[in-house]
Formats: structure tokens, C-alpha cells, sequence
């Protein structure tokens, strides 16, 4: 055998590499969250479910007139990071406020909510939002049935705030924020 092609062989075995691990993906419509049922999703700090993909519907089906909740409820002392990566909710409005269809991150116990509706399919990031505690993601279809489609992707994240430090069970991002180490940090 070549050495240096040993040499290769060798070094792949005694490295450790850690896969990186994957999503788990809701669908606000499947998790029964339009139907005024209270849905949440209870995240953890250092396993995969600190993470997931929410998603308006895994078929991408338009249906007038919803209004679906689910609650975000990250570990105690933690935060939740949350990252649009693909929002299609029908003609953007110069006020959010007066958009038909539209996703709202409201900080339960706080009064300041966020309203996004529009285009926007950026394979990095359209919006990051930090929360400290419980979030109310809110997807709202409007009655008409002009509108052929209404769709969402975000990515949430439970997130601590590693002043100095970080357990050895997470990773320090570049914002000094501290995620499972399966995690691979993207802000």
C-alpha cells in the first residue's frame, strides 16, 4: 500500500467527526393547530430537539380563512432564535399590520409582536428574531380565494446567552450565543 494513502486511512479513523444532526420538521396544519387546539412544541437544550422546521403545510395547499398557533417553548433560562428562510404569503402591504395573510412571532407575556407577509426565498436568512422564553408562532390565511398559495419556512433554535462561557454539550457561536454542539452555528 502507498504510505501516504496509509497515511489518509489512518487519519480518517482517529479524527472523531460528529454528524451533524437533522430537523425535525412540524406542519402547522398537520399538528391540528388551526382547528383552535392548543399546540406545542416543548424544545430541549442540549439534544436534537432544541431545533426544528415549522412549516405552513408539508404540501404547500392553500385554504382560505385559517388562523393557526402553535406555542415555541424553549428550555428555562433559554431563548429562542428564529430564522425565515422561505415566506410566500400572498401581495406584501406598505403596512404589515393591514396584510390579509400573514406570520406573526408574538413573545407570550409581551406585548411586542412581529408581522411579516410578502415574498421573500433567501437560502440564508430573511429575518432572525432572538425571543427570551415562550413564542406564539400565528399563521393567518385570509377568507379569499383568490390566492392560490400561502407558505412558510422557518427554522427555530433553542439558544442560551453564553456570557463567558458554554456547557461542553454546546458550541459558541460568533453572537456569543451557546447551541447544541450538533448544531452548526449560521449567524
Amino acid at each position: 500500500m502507498h504510505p501516504q494513502l496509509l497515511f489518509i486511512v489512518i487519519f480518517m479513523y482517529s479524527v472523531n467527526i460528529q454528524p451533524i444532526a437533522t430537523y425535525r420538521t412540524f406542519s402547522m396544519l398537520d399538528l391540528g393547530s388551526c382547528s383552535r387546539n392548543s399546540v406545542s412544541i416543548t424544545m430541549e437544550s442540549m439534544t436534537h430537539n432544541s431545533s426544528g422546521i415549522l412549516v405552513s403545510s408539508l404540501n404547500n395547499t392553500y385554504k382560505p380563512g385559517l388562523h393557526c398557533i402553535i406555542s415555541l417553548r424553549p428550555p428555562m433560562s433559554y431563548g429562542i432564535v428564529i430564522s425565515i428562510k422561505k415566506i410566500d404569503l400572498g401581495p406584501p402591504s406598505r403596512n404589515y399590520e393591514n396584510c390579509q395573510t400573514y406570520l406573526e412571532l408574538a413573545p407570550v407575556g409581551r406585548s411586542k409582536t412581529k408581522r411579516l407577509c410578502g415574498y421573500s426565498d433567501d437560502k440564508y436568512e430573511f429575518k432572525a428574531f432572538n425571543y427570551g422564553g415562550e413564542l406564539d408562532v400565528v399563521f393567518h390565511t385570509s377568507n379569499s380565494t383568490r390566492h392560490k398559495k400561502a407558505f412558510f419556512q422557518l427554522t427555530f433554535t433553542a439558544v442560551r446567552k453564553g456570557n463567558s462561557w458554554c456547557f461542553k454539550e454546546e458550541a459558541r457561536c460568533l453572537n456569543n450565543y451557546c447551541i447544541w454542539k450538533g448544531l452548526l452555528c449560521d449567524g
